[in-house]
């Protein structure tokens, strides 16, 4: 589901993007209804404005005056209305990968809906009915939306109460909002709340994710979450801009009797919030057959706004930094569907096995997607992120320490794409059995490289796929790897299965043409690994694509067999790791210009010693005085001493 109407003219929210073409570079981007538009790209910006667009995330463009940020909305608004610029500049969705469109300085998370708070606790925090109340975030797990979650570890209470490490039993989802700053503040000063939204860059849909099992026993007594919070928060790769939301400004829910904010918290500004309606889906097994509404709430529910967060935030001489990210909390109301997490329904159902029933909670394989809309045009739709097995490898253990252990070419790319899966938390939704299948194909493998007599398992699937490697700037000698310049290889995969197929990793190896001695180690011939580049690409049926991949040598001159590998999973789920490039390249030393530096200085040299040397060859001495040429000859003299008489 893309959800292409919340992204129209009146939307064009910020972004950091790449296209699969080019994966390593990230610039600004907006986007209108199913395509994204790189914006350095479509017309001459002033130096001040390229610059901040063309920088990888968005903290420089957040930095610009407000009528740069102005320039650049009226500019896009006329632009992309023109059918030239639609069609030259338009990217699809699918040739976009999205990043995380800042580079976080701070994060906290405040606690903003009464509503929340009633439903899981017995009392309000007194502290809530006089100023937002909150904590310090993680800024490092903070991943765009889309990013796969792993569950995590930590201690907690059993049936039993006995407390016991291991992982989460009790995972939930939060639905927040968050503002990033983006005109920074000075140490010691505090921002006056009718200056806020001058701070303000935009607005970002949060998915805190929480163990509630970890956060119980964390809390018991009066402590604080922290790993119960810190392993993974998701946020929109979209940023909408307050010029965006301006129309969609009112007045936020009344504060009850029993609220007291400071002086510093009354606003003079009468529509001082946004009615933003937020949503929260389940999809269970990460399929849509299963999706199912969860919550429904509105950002105006909340009691406190982002114009309070920032001017509590300041209040006592904080310093506000471009890249903060203050998020609100869950966002509650008062409607039996409005509970912007698990949590809620669990607290009041009132029941007391309910912190340890795990039908409850989120199960591996489950995905979480948030919306909001503020109207027809305006709004944000993330890809849904879903939870992971708190060890994505955990059925077989011993097979995952073999792919690290092992060097072998076959198993490099294996090794590579899973350790990177792995480590960044975005492993494909995958069923069980396809990984399994792939362990049982490097067990066969395995077996081989050892020498024992053992065959390969039967392979219950292949993959239907034509794939061809050519390297674009080969010659009729073949193919040649230039040191400290880019080789270039374009992959071309044609999709011949009956639905999408994925392209995860591409990955390879450069081996040794000699022959090695008898008894060498597995892998003894890989004398250079190449870094493994991620697509996360989707082929629809019958279509054809071409993957560029890029890297870059500085060896010794020598021929070599270049093996390039790629990750690939077909609509069934089943993983495959296929070859796609096995042939021989020459390592060469980039060739020399005579416009080289150095070459010119050696030039310049030589010359000098020839020049010198034709000038002495016949050389007239006739104009040098003859006593410097005939210089005294020292003569032997006498002492006084030696016409004595010896006595």
């Amino acid at each position: 589901m893309s959800y292409d109407e919340h992204f129209s003219l009146d939307n064009l929210p910020y972004g950091i993007a790449s296209t699969i073409t080019d994966p390593h570079q990230r610039v600004v981007a907006t986007r209108l209804r199913n395509d994204v538009f790189l914006i350095a790209d479509l017309r001459k910006w002033p130096p001040e404005i390229l610059d901040a667009l063309a920088q990888p995330t968005l903290n420089k463009t957040a930095m610009l005056p407000r009528e740069d940020l102005k320039t650049i909305r009226e500019s896009l608004k006329v632009l992309l209305t023109q059918p030239d610029i639609l069609e030259e500049f338009a990217v699809p969705l699918h040739k976009i990968r999205m990043h995380l469109p800042f580079t976080l300085k701070g994060f906290t998370a405040f606690e903003c809906s009464r509503k929340h708070l009633l439903n899981t606790r017995e009392r309000l925090p007194p502290a809530f009915l006089h100023m937002p109340i909150g904590q310090s975030g993680c800024v490092s797990t903070v991943v765009p939306s889309g990013t796969r979650i792993v569950r995590p570890h930590g201690h907690y209470f059993d049936d039993k109460d006995n407390v016991v490490f291991g992982p989460s039993r009790a995972m939930d989802f939060e639905l927040e909002m968050g503002c990033i700053i983006g005109k920074p503040s000075r140490i010691g000063h505090a921002v006056e709340i009718d200056e806020a939204d001058e701070h303000i860059f935009g607005l970002v849909l949060i998915n805190d994710w929480t163990a509630r099992d970890l956060e119980k026993f964390e809390t018991a007594g009066g402590g604080a979450a922290l790993n119960s919070k810190s392993f993974g928060t998701t946020m929109s790769p979209w940023v909408v801009t307050l010029e965006a939301l301006e129309p969609f400004a009112c007045e936020p829910k009344p504060r009850p009797q029993d609220m007291h904010p400071a002086s510093y918290l009354h606003d003079p500004k009468k529509l001082s919030t946004y009615s933003i309606e937020v949503t929260a889906e389940i999809i269970r097994e990460g399929e849509e057959k299963n999706r199912e509404t969860v919550c429904k709430s509105n950002l105006k529910e909340l009691s406190w706004t982002f114009r309070d967060l920032v001017a509590h935030q300041s209040v006592n001489g904080c310093k506000l930094r471009t890249g903060d990210l203050l998020t609100t909390g869950v966002i509650s109301g008062d409607a039996d569907d409005a509970h912007g997490c698990l949590l809620e329904d669990t607290t009041l159902n009132k029941d007391p096995g309910a912190d340890n029933n795990e039908d409850i909670w989120l199960k591996d394989g489950d995905e979480v997607r948030l919306t909001a809309v503020a109207a027809p045009g305006v709004g944000w739709a993330n890809p849904p992120s879903g939870l992971n097995l708190s060890n994505p490898l955990s059925i077989s253990p011993f097979l995952f320490w073999c792919l690290l252990l092992v060097n072998h070419p076959p198993f490099y790319y294996l090794r590579l794409s899973l350790v990177n899966w792995y480590s960044s938390g975005k492993m494909m939704n995958i069923k069980l059995s396809g990984l399994a299948l792939l362990a049982l194909r490097v067990v066969s493998v395995f077996a081989q490289e050892a020498g024992e007599a053992a065959t390969s398992a039967p392979i219950q699937a292949e993959l239907k796929a034509d794939i061809s490697t050519s390297f674009p700037e080969a010659d009729i000698f073949g193919v040649k790897l230039v040191n400290g310049k880019i080789t270039k290889a374009l992959i071309d995969i044609e999709n011949k299965e009956d639905g999408p197929i994925d392209v995860a990793f591409v990955g390879g190896a450069l081996r040794t043409t000699q022959q090695l001695p008898e008894g060498a180690p597995a892998g003894a011939d890989v004398i250079r690994n190449l870094t493994a580049v991620r697509y996360d690409v989707s082929i629809p049926a019958g279509e054809k694509q071409s993957l560029p991949f890029n890297f870059v040598l500085d060896m010794n001159p020598q021929d070599v067999i270049v093996d390039l590998s790629a990750v690939i999973t077909n609509p069934a789920g089943q993983i495959f790791q296929v070859q796609v490039h096995s042939g021989p390249a020459s390592i060469v030393e980039a060739p020399t210009s005579i416009f080289d530096p150095e070459i010119i200085f050696l030039y310049l040299f030589l010359s000098g010693v020839f020049g010198g040397v034709l000038y002495f060859k016949d050389y007239d001495e006739s104009w040098i005085p003859s006593h410097h040429i005939n210089r005294p000859v020292a003569k032997r003299v006498k002492s006084s001493a030696s016409g004595k008489s010896k006595q």
